[in-house]
């Protein structure tokens, strides 16, 4: 092989080994920071819909106020620190069920029926993105 051929053939693994690179390193550091933001917003606002909500918290057989139910779970958020990065993640790690027990959280609603507390976040948590989603939209 000539020198020539020798620098193309290095350059274009060189290349290559940065193109499969790129995707492991993650998105540049100001997007990750938007995300993340985004992401504590969205947590933030599904603990609003819960507190506000003033439905019944039953967790390991007893029933907590939303405001309990809320401090409870900024609680766990704040123990978890950046081993949860996402509102579904928060949903799904945290605040779906009893980390000591397991057992599913239920929430008591209004009329007096029980409903898993995941399903009922993971419901709010939509809410809250078609709401926002819907402000952007006419937003200038």
């Amino acid at each position: 092989m000539r020198y020539l051929d020798i620098m193309k053939y290095s350059i274009a693994l060189l290349l290559a080994f940065v193109a499969l690179c790129m995707p492991a390193m993650g998105p540049p550091p100001s997007h990750a920071a938007d995300t993340a933001a985004l992401e504590r917003e969205r947590i933030h606002a599904l603990l609003e819909t819960l507190e506000r909500s003033g439905h019944v918290f039953i967790r390991n057989g007893s029933a907590h106020s939303a405001r309990d139910a809320r401090a409870h779970l900024e609680m766990k958020l704040d123990r978890a620190g950046d081993r949860v990065t996402t509102a579904e993640q928060f949903i799904d790690r945290l605040a779906a069920r009893s980390s000591s027990t397991g057992r599913p959280y239920l929430i008591r609603l209004a009329d007096g029926s029980t409903v898993e507390a995941g399903a009922w976040l993971r419901a709010r948590l939509a809410e809250i993105d078609a709401t926002s989603k819907a402000a952007k939209k006419g937003a200038p």
